[in-house]
């Protein structure tokens, strides 16, 4: 994996405390070369960054920051964040600032707290404490430390955290600026489900030594509510209704679900399937069978069919019913498909009526020819035989179309196997 930061245009990076990982600059970003981390591994470290000149007190700092993978992940949106932070001036190098943020569960916010001190003193500091009061709606149990910039020690006592460096031997700022600093971040859960805009306010004290403590301005933070990104793929047959709007095509579009604790921006995908709507045309002499029933009149009937694809479609047969004989309009007769059903082969019996071409295929309920051999050949008049090998079809119905230049019979078979 690897992880590249974006530098706000508001500071100059000046280096970082790795050393097992190469990091490399271009411009405002900095990139890690790929690097590995084995499972319930993490990875904590520090950048330097300075204030250009002239950025005025109050500027808000964004740097963005992302992780990539080879490995498959199924949610990739932990994978992005936004390092942000107040520019201050040089009369406060100790503070305290809060992220609050939107990636919370349901249950608990989470708060990302960030305490920075400096030995602005003129000697040496040996040891450093931060005392940090949390408020009474902040669970002291789910502290989980990210990030900090020298070992230390934590002592809990009800909602009264410290965290002492000893010894730290931080140098004052007049011998090495850089060095002078350190920091600590940790995140934090609330004990119960806070409302929507509840505000929360949190200060440290920090004592260089046995000095009289630095107390930090208040950080605030703000409850809001969880956005949460969310991606949804839908298949619907053609002509299909999803949310009172019919889709013929393929969509895309976001919607938008709001809850009392959360805003959900969904990217829904919409894939369209194709239905078949096909005709068949069949020619009946009077009062003969078709599917087991008797025709005395042209009929239109409706198949409704479950397709490979899973979307329904409709055959429609057209009947026609005639008094003309059928050996009159086709040069066909006595037509007989054996065994029927059948598993494997098909024994096609028929007699014409005079010599002529003629053509044997099989199709499925939609019309459609399957692969089978079939026969294409001349023939003389009388009876006739075909034999074929129909193994390689599914269970189901099919007809067997037999065509002459004077027209065309189809017959109704099955595959049971």
């Amino acid at each position: 994996m690897r992880f590249e930061i974006t530098i706000d245009s508001a500071l100059i990076y000046r280096g970082n405390n790795l050393s097992s990982i190469e990091i490399q600059a271009f411009g405002q970003k900095i990139q890690s070369k790929p690097f590995k981390l084995s499972s319930g591994q993490y990875l904590t470290f520090g950048i330097f960054l300075e204030t250009k000149q002239q950025t005025p007190l109050g500027t808000v700092i964004n740097c963005p920051i992302k992780v990539e993978s080879e490995l498959f992940e199924k949610d990739t949106l932990n994978n992005r964040d936004v390092l942000k932070g107040i520019v201050v001036g040089s009369f406060d190098p100790n503070d305290k600032t809060v992220q609050y943020t939107d990636k919370a569960t349901l249950e608990n916010q989470v708060f990302n707290y960030t305490i920075r001190f400096q030995n602005t003193g003129t000697d040496t500091a040996f040891t450093v404490r931060v005392i940090d009061t949390l408020p009474s709606v902040l669970d002291p149990l789910t502290i989980e430390m990210l990030a900090w910039s020298h070992n230390f020690r934590m002592e809990m006592k009800g909602n009264i955290v410290a965290w002492i460096f000893d010894p730290i031997l931080l140098p004052d700022s007049f011998v090495n600026v850089v060095a002078s600093n350190g920091f600590l971040n940790f995140k934090i859960k609330s004990k119960n489900p806070l409302p929507i805009g509840t505000e929360i306010k949190n200060k440290a004290a920090i004592y260089f030594d046995f000095n009289d403590p630095v107390i930090t301005e208040y950080a605030l933070s703000t409850v809001k509510k969880i956005l949460i990104y969310d991606t949804f793929r839908l298949t619907l047959c053609k002509g299909s209704i999803y949310k009172n709007k019919i889709y013929t095509e393929n969509a895309a579009f976001v919607d938008i679900l709001t809850a009392s604790r959360t805003d959900t921006l969904r990217a829904v995908y919409i894939t369209i399937k194709p239905t078949f709507d096909t005709k068949i045309d069949t020619i009946l002499q009077f009062g003969q069978l078709y599917e087991g029933i008797t025709y005395k009149n042209d009929t239109t009937l409706k198949r409704q069919l479950m397709a490979k694809n899973g979307c329904d479609s409709i055959v429609t047969i057209n009947i026609r019913v005639i008094k003309t004989s059928v050996v009159e309009l086709t040069g066909l007769s006595a037509v007989l498909l054996s065994p029927n059903p059948t598993s494997h082969l098909l024994n096609v019996q028929y007699e014409l009526s005079e010599s002529m071409p003629i053509e044997i295929s099989v199709l499925n309920m939609l019309g459609q020819n399957q692969s089978i051999k079939t026969v294409s050949t001349f023939q003389n008049v009388g009876r006739h035989e075909q034999i074929l090998d129909v193994n390689a079809l599914i269970n189901g119905t099919y007809f067997i179309a037999i065509s002459t230049p004077k027209g065309s019979l189809r017959k109704l078979f099955t595959i049971q196997k």
